[in-house]
């Protein structure tokens, strides 16, 4: 049997041309190509400018013995708080307050009005 004489079956696509090219689409006409590059002497940048009519450079400070560049400019002054006449009133803590009872001094404290002073001559007070 010659596999090669019989039909392909209905589901099968049909084989490609082996003619070679054709499959391809036939090449466009030669007046619808881009223009051709520029030659390469056009690549390269322009001349540059005549030195005449530039400004001089800044001067290069390289030598230790060279003066310091200027400084810079101060900034701004920043907005300050209002400032208060000296006749107005600070707000400050109230005054803690005072004891009543009179503070004895002496004692082996040292200090007199303390809680230990105190009760040391309570409890002689009490013989």
């Amino acid at each position: 049997m010659d596999d090669a004489s019989e039909a392909p079956p209905d589901f099968l696509p049909p084989p490609p041309r082996t003619t070679g090219f054709g499959s391809l689409p036939p090449p466009p006409p030669m007046n619808s190509l881009p223009p051709p590059p520029p030659p390469m002497s056009m690549d390269l940048p322009p001349p540059p400018p005549d030195p005449g009519c530039l400004p001089p450079p800044p001067p290069m400070f390289t030598g230790a013995g060279a003066p310091p560049p200027p400084p810079p400019p101060p900034p701004p002054a920043a907005p300050r708080a209002p400032v208060r006449p000296s006749g107005s009133v600070r707000k400050v803590p109230p005054a803690p307050p005072k004891r009543n009872t009179p503070s004895l001094q002496g004692g082996a404290g040292g200090g007199g009005g303390d809680f230990m002073s105190e009760l040391m001559l309570a409890m002689n007070k009490k013989r």
